[in-house]
Parts: structure tokens; sequence; C-alpha cells
């Protein structure tokens, strides 16, 4: 469940997004809640995510659920900060301000707990320094290798996770991607 101050929005969707770039993996999400109404609060659409929440190095895991619970905290972020992160988009970007994330995985399923401030821009209750908060269950998303070729894509994958638990595939356009085969995801 998303929260943002008293209100309490649904969740559409809720992925684990990994990005490989050299000897690194980068851990982010997105939550989708989609268009919120609510007496009158008619928001177009509500979406929390981080590009950058964590990074583990080559060789850390064998498996996505071998990541232990991590947990980061950050302070007043300006726009080029990179990691940690999380945003929020209702109206336009915001950045969530003092905030605290922790990923872990239970069972088969992958937890996200997400605590920080946030801006809105609404009206005079919700508008700025709002409390946010985001519990939900993550699912893996395809891992994107963009123009790569396969072999540059299994490669890459395999410095951090088994190959063997995805498959390759390309979308419309050409761009390279693994995609979990375990139904846990």
């Amino acid at each position: 469940m998303l929260r943002i101050a008293d209100l309490h929005i649904p969740i559409e969707s809720a992925t684990l997004d990994l990005l490989l770039l050299g000897d690194e993996m980068i851990w982010g999400f997105t939550v989708i809640a989609g268009r919120f109404h609510q007496g009158d609060i008619d928001w177009p659409g509500v979406r929390v995510d981080s590009a950058g929440l964590f990074t583990t190095g080559s060789g850390t895991l064998n498996h996505w659920t071998d990541l232990t619970e991590t947990s980061v905290t950050w302070g007043e972020l300006e726009d080029n900060d990179v990691v940690p992160h999380a945003m929020i988009y209702v109206f336009e970007h915001e950045l969530v301000q003092n905030g605290s994330a922790m990923v872990g995985v239970g069972g088969s399923a992958i937890h996200l707990e997400l605590l920080g401030k946030c801006n809105i821009y609404f009206n005079e209750r919700y508008d700025t320094d709002l409390d946010l908060s985001l519990k939900t269950e993550l699912k893996l998303s395809p891992i994107m290798c963009g123009r790569d070729d396969e072999r540059e894509c299994w490669e890459s994958l395999a410095q951090h996770l088994d190959p063997n638990l995805f498959n390759y595939a390309q979308d419309e356009y050409g761009v390279s991607m693994l995609v979990p085969k375990d139904e846990r995801r």
C-alpha cells in the first residue's frame, strides 16, 4: 500500500528493476498506483520509483533471492544526486527527501518498504513535506541490455546472476533484454 499523508492509494504494479553497468548491478524499483480519485482529489497518476537505490558488485549473488536485507537512507537531495534516491510523480517529478528504504527477500518474494517526505503541490492540505510510506512486494522485471547482442548480454549478466535463470529476448525495436524464467519472480 502507498500512503501519502492520510491518503491510502492502492498499487497497480510493482517491479524490481535491475541495470547491469560494468562491474555493478544497480537495483531500483517502479511502483505504479495509477489514477487516484477521492472526494475533490483527482490525480492523473501516481508513481514512485528509483533507478538507483543501491548497487551490488560482480560475484555478490547467484540468484536474486540471495539478496540479504539491504537498507539505505538519505537526507535532503538535489536533482543530480544519484544513489540512493527515490522519486514520486503526481503532477511532476519530485525527489523523496529524508528517505529510508529496506529491500529484502522473504520466501520467494522481494519486499520493499520506503519511508520519506514528499512534495505534491496539490492544495494547502497536500502541498509540501508530506509523509510518504510504501510497503509492497516487487516482481522482477526484464533486465534491459540496450543494443548489446545476445553474447554481450549473457557475459554481462554472468558477472552478477546465474544466466540459466533468464531467457534472451528482443523487443520490436531490437532492444535486447534478459527475461526472468523463475516462476517465483
